[in-house]
């Protein structure tokens, strides 16, 4: 827990996070959500590969604004692979290959009004999903990148406001 927290994957690196498929926690407050957690905002950045597989819940998680600037990310998760409460915003230079999961990409917050937003820039994305590859309740904003995905549900779920760049999104 802190006001804001960065991962940060050293140039030609490669790293591993697994977990347990049941956590021990003290109460609910402290419970957390995914693999890779954080109760405040979360950046992932840097060059080098990060590979989650998470047995109980979320991949990447954070009850605030999930960002992903750059790195090579492999995501296998019981749940979401990449879950901000808050917002998801993925930046152009990143690769992410979610292998396994409920819903690849998802956010949300339904009480405040500038939150619960998926907003991805570029990057080269694939998304396997047993439900929705993104899931956000306010906005969805695509505009650029190279994103394929495979869902059972929902290439996009979201009630409220769609924007995808043509020809970024490939429905497998």
């Amino acid at each position: 827990s802190a006001d804001k927290v960065a991962v940060t994957l050293a140039d030609g690196t490669k790293n591993f996070l697994t977990d347990g498929k049941t956590y021990v926690y003290d109460n609910a407050d402290n419970e957390p959500n995914a693999c890779l957690f954080s109760k405040d905002d979360l950046t992932v950045n840097g060059g080098g590969s990060l590979e989650i597989k998470a047995n109980n819940n979320n991949g990447i998680g954070t009850k605030n604004d999930l960002r992903i600037f750059s790195g090579n990310i492999t995501v296998s998760a019981a749940k979401n692979a990449l879950k901000g409460n808050d917002s998801v915003a993925i930046n152009s230079g990143v690769v992410i290959n979610i292998t396994k999961c409920k819903d690849g990409i998802k956010t949300d917050n339904t009480e405040e009004v500038l939150k619960g937003f998926v907003y991805i820039r570029g990057g080269d994305i694939s998304i396997t999903a047993s439900d929705d590859g993104i899931q956000a309740t306010r906005k969805v904003t695509v505009e650029g990148g190279n994103i394929t995905v495979s869902a059972r549900s929902n290439v996009i779920n979201c009630d409220g406001e769609v924007k995808v760049a043509k020809d970024v999104i490939t429905e497998k």
